[in-house]
Parts: structure tokens; sequence; C-alpha cells
């Protein structure tokens, strides 16, 4: 079975959101005062916890209160692009009332590289990197840049960066994207060290079939196999482990 779909089956058995989260959330909300603290708190939980719905929803009613809201707005962009709507962002970009911050190049850039659109990324990212941005805003950055190296097909520049951000912060996604970039270099081996410590991560589900595959192509079978089960139907373990390039 071709990896890709068994990615796709990974994510729509195990799910990204918790809806009793989410029931808890609007109860939550009914009982805060609707400020924009209260509700930037509400979306900082629900993002973290993969509940990009209740984000949104609540960026959305923030930019409906107070639309010269540029913070509600680069969120409520960010949540659009999760959720596969880039144009969606790049409409509510448009509209911002600074447009030039480094916040808002960085999502620009988040959207049009959801579109497979990396020179255009590629110039919004240098944007914002010019942009005087804050720590955190240069590390997404950053993600962003090794994720367009990837596509390029520049994996020694990309791991490079992927190496920098984990040695300043052990992170989940970059963590994934290393080992993803270290399987499509073929460097099989390196991709299940990588990607071992992850595999539980409820929201990375498609972490397991990645190193599954690094193994099957190191001729590891049996720990292959033995990382599928339980998480993959056993006919499909047997595909995968016949085949697994993606």
């Amino acid at each position: 079975m071709h990896i890709v779909l068994c990615i796709f089956l990974a994510f729509f058995v195990s799910g990204c959101s918790s809806s009793q989260y989410a029931r808890g959330t609007d109860a939550n909300m009914a009982r805060l005062d609707n400020t924009w603290e209260s509700n930037l708190r509400i979306i900082k939980a629900a993002e973290a916890s993969g509940s990009v719905d209740v984000a949104l929803n609540t960026a959305l009613k923030e930019i409906q209160t107070r639309p010269k809201n540029d913070e509600a707005r680069i969120v409520a962009a960010r949540m659009h692009t999760r959720k596969g709507q880039p144009k969606q962002a790049t409409a509510l970009l448009e509209e911002l009332a600074n447009p030039d911050s480094a916040e808002a190049h960085l999502e620009k850039g988040r959207a049009l590289l959801a579109q497979s659109k990396i020179p255009e990324t590629g110039v919004e990212l240098k944007a914002a990197m010019d942009s005087k941005p804050s720590p955190a805003v240069e590390r997404e950055v950053m993600k962003l840049q090794a994720i367009c190296l990837d596509l390029a097909g520049k994996h020694a520049d990309a791991q490079s960066l992927y190496s920098d951000l984990l040695s300043e912060k052990d992170e989940a996604s970059v963590r994934f994207n290393f080992g993803r970039s270290l399987y499509e270099s073929r460097k099989y081996s390196d991709a299940v060290s990588v990607l071992m410590p992850i595999v539980e991560v409820p929201l990375l589900p498609q972490t397991r079939l990645v190193a599954a595959a690094a193994m099957v192509e190191s001729n590891d079978r049996q720990s292959a196999r033995s990382l599928l089960e339980g998480h993959v139907a056993a006919s499909e373990i047997d595909k995968l482990v016949g085949g697994s390039r993606l």
C-alpha cells in the first residue's frame, strides 16, 4: 500500500481535534468576558490541543467585534491555512492595518507555501526576517524556510536548519519534518533515530508511518511490523512492509 494513503488513513482514524475540549471551551467562553485577552487564552489553548475550529471561530468572532485587531486577523489566517484554506487566509491578511509586520509576512508566506508557491513564499519569509521579528516569529520563519529548501530538493541545507532548530528547542513538528527530510534523502537509519521519540505524539500520527517506511528501507522489516501493530490493520501492514518508497 502506498504510504501516503496510509498517512491519510492514520489521520482519519486518530483524529486531530478534541470535541470534549471544544465543548469545555464553549462553556468557558460563556463565562469569560468578551475581551481580547480572554479570547486569546481560548485561542492558544485550542491551538495547542489541535482544536483548530475553536481557535478559528474565536478569532473570527474577535474580528467581528474589533475589526482593527491585526493580531486576531493573523491568528485567523494561520488557522485557515492549517485547515487547508490558504486563499481565505490571504483574504484576511489583505485587510491588515499593518501589512508590513514580521507576523504578517510570516502568515502570508505560510499561506503561499500551502499553495506550493515556493518563490513567492521565499519573498515573504525574507521580508519577515528583514522586519526585525521576535525570536518566536524568527523561529517560525526558519521552520518554513527549511520546508521550502526540502521542496526544492536542497535536503542538506534543510537538514542543517532543522538541526539548528532542534538544538534550540526540541519540537515535535520540527523533528517530524527533519525525519521526513532524512527519509527523502535516503538517510533511513538517521530518519528512524529522529522520528522514534515522537511516534506517540497524538497530533502527528503520520510519524509512525514514515518511521516504519524508513525501517523497511533499512531492511528492518520486523521492527517496522512491530511499530505498526495495533495502529494499522494487519492486511495493510503486510502491504506496507513489502515496499515503502513514497
